[in-house]
């Protein structure tokens, strides 16, 4: 499973969301959310869904399966 970084991304900035806040959110540090937004570590897939809903996101757009 592949995660499109960049769209979720974009999806935080069109939200007005900052790293801070979605780091807060999912309740790891700035720091790591910056690390999964970058692709450097993997989505745990119970943070990847709260992202989603908070993002309000399509799974299907974002989740690439090989």
């Amino acid at each position: 499973m592949k995660v499109k970084e960049k769209l979720i991304r974009e999806a935080r900035i069109r939200k007005d969301y900052k790293q801070h806040d979605i780091a807060h959110f999912l309740g790891v540090s700035q720091s790591q959310y910056s690390k999964l937004e970058n692709g450097e570590v993997h989505f745990d897939i119970t943070q990847l869904g709260l992202l989603l809903d908070k993002l309000e996101l399509n799974p299907l757009d974002v989740i690439q399966f090989s």
